[in-house]
């Protein structure tokens, strides 16, 4: 069985700051990588338990040649889990963010034998630019609650796509975040009330890497497959 990694876990918020310090090592599908953190960033600069959780559930899933978008990818720990476990990975971030996403996604995986590109996308901004995906994903993806509203508006535009292999289906996404934050409360209702929100039982994620801290759900929008 996996053991766990780190000194504690979760990690919880206390120590965050201290953790930019270093560098982030762990194992994801088989393969050990280190992620360059980074104070310059803000809460962008570091990786978050939610991260955490969301990768190493992507690790046991069956990604093979599925299209994926990630939503404030910041470290990228979630989009190069996907893209180890053989998904084909659109690492999106605002423009500041996007060159540290490329180096670690650079040092992480191997372009012979992985899909994954960085690619600029600001929220609420049109998203033709970006590629029909079968699953959007973020964790922790912002803690400003300001952004709320922008970062629906561009879930409702990804998720009304149609998937690249049928126009029939429709993409669903996943979402990660530290539940025990109470300024997420907005951000919960702004989802029940666009979505068909289904929180994933704790049971369904990985044995060592989950917590009750740290809740994935999946959405949809009404009519959806």
């Amino acid at each position: 069985a996996e053991e766990n990694e780190f000194e504690e876990w979760p990690r919880g918020w206390e120590n965050f700051k201290k953790r930019w310090a270093d560098d982030f090592s762990m194992t994801l599908c088989h393969r050990r990588i280190t992620l360059t953190q980074t104070s310059k960033l803000d809460t962008g600069g570091t990786v978050w338990d939610a991260g955490i959780v969301m990768a190493k559930y992507l690790e046991a899933q069956q990604l093979t040649g599925k299209k994926i978008l990630e939503l404030g990818s910041g470290s990228g720990i979630v989009s190069i889990a996907a893209a180890l476990n053989g998904a084909h990975v659109t690492a999106t971030d605002k423009k500041e963010m996007v060159p540290r996403l490329a180096r670690n996604i650079a040092q992480n995986t191997d372009p012979r034998a992985h899909h994954i590109v960085a690619q600029e996308y600001c929220w609420g901004t049109p998203c033709g630019g970006l590629p029909l995906v079968d699953m959007v994903v973020g964790s922790d993806v912002t803690y400003f609650d300001d952004l709320y509203g922008i970062l629906v508006d561009s879930l409702r535009a990804l998720l009304a796509r149609p998937c690249p292999a049928s126009r029939r289906q429709r993409p669903f996404c996943l979402l990660s975040y530290w539940a025990p934050r109470k300024d997420y409360g907005p951000l919960r209702a702004l989802l029940a009330a666009n979505f068909r929100v289904e929180e994933l039982p704790l049971e369904a994620q990985h044995p060592v890497y989950r917590t009750p801290s740290v809740v994935i759900v999946r959405l949809t929008l009404a009519g959806s497959s």
